[in-house]
């Protein structure tokens, strides 16, 4: 819920923050696509390190890259001071953009980025459930983007990263905003109610889940009381539903369906311009990553019906998938992916 509100928050203020077009006389400029671009605090193309979106159509100056190591990210200016990173494939660089000079500072030094620090040999696994074993990881320090109730994401590189137990080391103080998996979709179970807030004695009843149906969990668990007549406190999380209502569950109305894991050949190729996101959602999700033209994708669940525009109410169905590649999965439009 938090990053969903500051993704509308920031892209109401940078339409009209940063509209202007970047001075004619920059050496490299980076103009913004037709959608909007998210802009992140670090060269990392991560929800935790969003902080604003750049307008379609809108152009800026490009003042350094990042090293091959990590995501292929521009560090762009507006009127000459720094905005931020953004990832060129939200847009088209023109001038000698070659010549932009390199920043190797290491993601660790930025202090946006969540860090875990090793003083002894990790175990590290292919998946949260750390079943599935990829040997051990040296002693030292490790960035980390996501992280679930047990386990936690760790990057090697741009292209490799793997799950190590949330107890194997000490985690830096930037770890707060970092995304947490939950399995994306849930059963709605007898009398799973829609409520406006997760608690029962501020919100309201916004609709009852039909018993069986199957909702996309957009954000959770959070702690909140479940009874009028007592104190009781329980999980709740938010969901949306092919009503396209959107709202807080208690955890004991929802049986939590993990996705099964990719079997065969993939199912589809990623188009131009594919992203995946958090949610099937452009208004409650983000961007988790953008997707290379012919990737291939396995696709694990949906079609989830839900919003695919900021400016208009358009919907459109959502399936959660998994690139070839990896190395995590993520929601994508079905307007861009393609039967394989």
């Amino acid at each position: 819920m938090r990053h969903s509100l500051i993704v509308l928050i920031a892209l109401l203020a940078g339409m009209f923050a940063l509209s202007a077009p970047a001075d004619a006389q920059s050496a490299c400029t980076l103009t913004v696509g037709a959608d909007p671009a998210p802009i992140y605090h670090a060269p990392l193309a991560d929800p935790a390190q969003q902080t604003s979106i750049l307008p379609a159509g809108a152009s800026y100056h490009v003042v350094s890259k990042s090293g091959p190591q990590y995501d292929a990210l521009f560090l762009i200016a507006f009127e000459d001071v720094f905005t931020g990173w953004v990832d060129p494939r939200g847009g088209t660089l023109n001038g000698p953009c070659d010549a932009v000079p390199i920043d190797d500072t290491p993601l660790i030094d930025y202090p946006t980025i969540c860090t875990l620090t090793a003083a002894n040999p990790v175990a590290w696994f292919d998946d949260a459930a750390l079943s599935l074993s990829k040997g051990a990881l040296d002693p030292g320090t490790y960035v980390v983007t996501r992280r679930t109730e047990g386990a936690l994401f760790v990057r090697i590189d741009h292209a490799m990263g793997g799950y190590v137990s949330a107890s194997a080391g000490t985690l830096s103080a930037a770890c707060e905003d970092l995304l947490v998996e939950h399995p994306p979709l849930a059963t709605a179970g007898p009398n799973a109610r829609v409520w406006s807030a997760p608690n029962v004695r501020t919100g309201r009843i916004l609709a009852t889940l039909p018993e069986g149906s199957q909702v996309a969990i957009l954000d959770g668990p959070v702690h909140g009381p479940i009874r009028n007549d007592t104190a009781a406190q329980g999980d709740w999380f938010q969901v949306q539903g092919s009503n396209q209502v959107v709202g807080w569950v208690w955890s004991e109305r929802l049986g939590f369906d993990a996705p099964p894991p990719p079997s065969g050949d993939p199912l589809a190729l990623a188009l131009e311009n594919a992203r995946l996101w958090s949610a099937p959602n452009v208004r409650m999700g983000v961007i988790v990553a953008y997707l290379d033209t012919g990737v291939s994708l396995h696709v694990l669940a949906g079609p989830v019906s839900g919003p695919i525009r900021y400016d208009t109410d358009a919907q459109g169905d959502w399936y959660y998938v998994l690139p070839a590649n990896g190395p995590f999965a993520g929601w994508i439009w079905a307007g861009r992916m393609a039967s394989q």
